[in-house]
């Protein structure tokens, strides 16, 4: 029997029972399931709940606020007394980008190198060192200037040659600020007696790098507020604080022109480099004289020095706090003190 044309299936129709064919055997995938290439999901972490402090801790934390409200308004009342209220740094504080102080030192001596070689330039580089708490050597202290000295080189021509000066700090004796700070007023000694070896009328104009940007801020005579100034290591009743405004002072009046420089620290200075290798050898070199005395880990002291004592009850007090410092903040041991004081007043009172 002849097929009508009616019954003859057309082009599209094959074609659609061709794709019905075709995607029943194909696995429907939907887009929330898991493949064997799709990580599992993580479990949110949990929640770590902090068991609330007990009552020691609360009592360790509110004695460390109270002894270092104590040192900040003592330290205020031992700088007015070394520099005054209104004595102001004589110096010209020279900011730069981070950029810039990224630079080494060929650039950033480009404007005085003249003057250096005509010796009417006097250049350091200044760097403090303090040994971390988590370290056998925690709370000793190291100094460091490094600088670039005029020379008569074998073949009959100048040239510089790098020179250092290392100084050691003591151990707990303060923080990196007076570190820096030491460091800073050890390189206007060194300059003092550049002039008074050469002559005002040959050194014009001082300049000196540091690494602690804070520092450059604080002693700018343009800016107001001295608050957080370091007095400097306790290794001495008169402060480094006091000795860096007299030597500044002495230059000014020599017709001496004092600059400051932020450098960023452990990058292309090679001066900075070299000051910084020079405290840390200072730190280093004291930290052994410390361990063969057998005092690697430090004491507790009682007492201050009668220097200190001598100078007035808060140049003493300022020295035991910063001598104990790493025991009584660090070591919690402020609890026990404040134990032994109680008990101490209830043996009194019985």
């Amino acid at each position: 029997m002849a097929r009508s044309k009616r019954d003859t299936p057309t082009k599209s129709a094959i074609d659609d029972d061709n794709n019905k064919i075709n995607n029943k055997s194909q696995i429907f995938v939907p887009s929330n399931s898991f493949t064997l290439n799709t990580p599992l999901p993580r479990k949110p972490p949990k929640a770590k709940v902090k068991p609330p402090p007990t009552p020691e801790a609360i009592l360790a934390r509110a004695r460390a606020r109270e002894i270092r409200d104590r040192h900040h308004e003592r330290v205020n009342r031992i700088r007015n007394l070394a520099i005054g209220t209104n004595h102001q740094f004589p110096c010209t504080v020279i900011y730069t980008t981070p950029e810039e102080a990224r630079a080494n030192d060929d650039v950033r001596l480009a404007d005085i190198k003249q003057e250096m070689e005509n010796g009417k330039c006097r250049v350091y580089w200044v760097d403090g060192a303090v040994g971390c708490s988590h370290n056998t050597n925690h709370g000793v202290m190291g100094a460091g200037v490094s600088w670039m000295q005029k020379r008569v080189r074998e073949d009959g021509m100048w040239g510089w040659k790098w020179c250092t000066h290392e100084v050691q700090l003591g151990r707990n004796t303060g923080a990196i600020g007076d570190a820096e700070l030491y460091a800073v007023a050890e390189a206007l000694h060194l300059a003092v007696r550049e002039v008074q070896r050469e002559g005002s009328s040959m050194v014009k104009r001082v300049r000196i790098f540091t690494d602690r940007q804070g520092l450059t801020k604080q002693l700018d005579p343009l800016r107001t507020g001295r608050d957080s100034l370091s007095l400097g290591p306790t290794i001495s009743p008169r402060f480094a604080l006091q000795n860096l405004f007299e030597r500044a002072d002495w230059l000014a009046e020599q017709g001496v022109a004092i600059e400051l420089a932020w450098v960023k620290g452990h990058s292309h200075s090679l001066g900075n480099k070299k000051a910084d290798a020079a405290a840390n050898q200072a730190l280093a070199a004291q930290y052994q004289l410390l361990v063969q005395g057998g005092k690697g880990e430090g004491v507790y002291h009682m007492e201050a020095p009668e220097a200190f004592k001598n100078a007035g009850e808060d140049f003493a007090e300022e020295w035991l706090f910063r001598a104990n410092k790493w025991f009584l903040i660090r070591k919690g041991l402020a609890v026990e003190m404040d134990n032994e004081t109680k008990e101490m007043q209830n043996e009194d009172d019985a």
